[in-house]
């Protein structure tokens, strides 16, 4: 009965480790070879390739076993690169490989994702002091996880900053090295229309060198043919819609493809104002509008005259010597009364004053 516990027992094991995730690649490689990595997982699985830097080069995926292949020539940096997996059960792996960089890999070459680092020297798998804060082993393993390299600075250096995955060390560490001359990569906005005989454009270097050494022309004639560098891209505008700065310059440009070009329109002067254009004559009508319903009710609202009363009134104006014009326009600015209905009384008094 032990046996058969026994027997159990290892068979169970067995097929874990069958099925445990695994990332077979050859460590070292010469630019110009085809890297071939073996991929073994329980159903589907991504693969994520960065270069010594840490930008993403590629990303692929598949199912179960299966093969990655990737020729150096794609990206000509030297250094370690790190194939990261991911299977659909949350296990993940990275493995490194070198090109032209012999020894680069100090670690095993499979390696588990939190001693995966980003450098191109052995900081994964450095041991600190024996704190026993890591592992069951009684020493912490370091594991650094980096960030991607700065951009090269005008001294020529760059930088990064890294953070221990396994806590054995809770400062940031700061890495420097040095670089080449940074590559300028500008990206400049259409010519303008001809004024006084010239053409003018703006110009900006992505990747914010700070030289002007490949700087294209921003200014030429109109009639002349365009010289000196060409730019890496012509854009219409360059609005925020089509460029994000960070700290590696411009990490977007509206398209997944650096070398397309970013096409979008300009707003006109009828897009740009169109709620004021629209307000502006709704604002006008209304105001009409409240006007005239203020008069109509003012009209409507008009004090109410005894037709005797008005007679008696205007006899007793007269007595006064009061012009009968006096009379009429007193009546018109001061009372409710009509000019019809001013006009029918002084008819109607005329003709009783004749009676009489």
């Amino acid at each position: 009965m032990k046996k058969l516990f026994l027997f159990i027992f290892v068979f169970l094991i067995s097929i874990n480790l069958a099925l445990a995730l695994d990332v077979a690649v050859d460590l070292e490689h010469n630019l110009g070879d085809m890297v071939n990595a073996q991929i073994s997982c329980v159903g589907d699985s991504v693969l994520q390739l960065k270069n010594p830097d840490g930008f993403l080069i590629t990303v692929d995926q598949g199912d179960g076993n299966w093969i990655f292949n990737y020729n150096t020539n794609s990206d000509q940096t030297n250094g370690k690169y790190d194939v990261k997996v991911s299977c659909s059960d949350g296990e993940t792996k990275t493995s490194s490989f070198c090109v032209d960089s012999p020894g680069c890999v100090v670690a095993p070459a499979n390696v588990d994702e939190s001693g995966s680092g980003d450098g191109d020297s052995g900081d994964s798998g450095s041991t600190s002091s024996s704190s026993n804060t890591g592992g069951s082993g009684g020493g912490c393993v370091t594991r650094w996880d980096c960030s991607a390299w700065s951009v090269c600075d005008t001294n020529l250096m760059q930088s990064r900053t890294c953070v221990d995955t396994s806590r054995c060390n809770r400062q940031l560490k700061v890495e420097e090295r040095e670089c080449g001359p940074c590559d300028e990569s500008w990206i400049c906005r259409e010519w303008d229309s001809c004024v006084n005989g010239i053409n003018t454009r703006d110009c900006i270097d992505q990747n914010e060198c700070g030289t002007t050494m490949q700087k294209p022309q921003e200014r030429k004639s109109c009639n002349a043919q365009e010289s000196g560098y060409a730019p890496n891209q012509i854009v219409n505008d360059f609005g925020s819609d089509e460029f994000d700065f960070d700290e590696g310059g411009f990490d977007s440009f509206g398209s997944d493809d650096f070398g397309s070009q970013v096409t979008t329109s300009k707003k006109s002067f009828v897009d740009e104002n169109l709620i004021f254009i629209i307000a502006i004559p709704l604002a006008i009508v209304f105001i009409v509008i409240l006007i005239f319903l203020v008069l109509r009710m003012k009209k409507k609202n008009k004090p109410a005259y005894n037709l005797d009363e008005l007679k008696t009134w205007i006899a007793s104006e007269r007595k006064m010597k009061t012009p009968d014009s006096h009379i009429k326009e007193i009546l018109a600015k001061q009372t409710g009364w009509s000019h019809e209905e001013i006009e029918k009384t002084f008819n109607e008094l005329a003709v009783n004053g004749q009676k009489n």
